[in-house]
């Protein structure tokens, strides 16, 4: 498989999320990319379930909720939270916290082959590094 272009430049359209594995691997890439703050937001709610209800189950479902409804949300980020991230947001959470309980369902990411997998990180890296710029 070829891997999909990460590189987002201001005339490159967004990707649109699709039914092939290519096209949500781009759609994954371009949003971890361009919206960065949102994923750090995911992670801080995930640790602060995890700290108020200590050996519980974490949901990626209701922490997408809690960004959705955080006044930072409303107010700060131009992109509402997108429900196709969950899945993604909670392999990323497991991986930076590997003692949390998040809720892992199968889903077509489980599938990615460490190229797949490589490439999804690299984008979530310069989506980070934006950040630190």
């Amino acid at each position: 498989m070829t891997m999909p272009s990460s590189q987002s430049s201001s005339e490159t359209p967004k990707p649109k999320w699709g039914k092939t594995v290519t096209q949500r691997l781009e759609w994954c890439a371009f949003m971890l990319e361009t919206y960065p703050k949102i994923y750090p937001r995911y992670k801080n709610f995930g640790l602060q379930m995890m700290s108020r209800y200590p050996g519980r189950q974490v949901s990626s479902e209701m922490i997408v909720n809690l960004l959705r409804a955080s006044p930072e949300q409303n107010t700060a980020e131009e992109y509402d939270v997108n429900s196709n991230l969950k899945s993604l947001y909670a392999r990323l959470f497991k991986a930076d916290v590997p003692q949390s309980k998040i809720d892992l369902r199968k889903c077509w990411i489980d599938d990615c082959t460490p190229e797949e997998w490589a490439f999804l990180l690299e984008a979530h890296r310069r989506g980070q590094q934006k950040l630190l710029s």
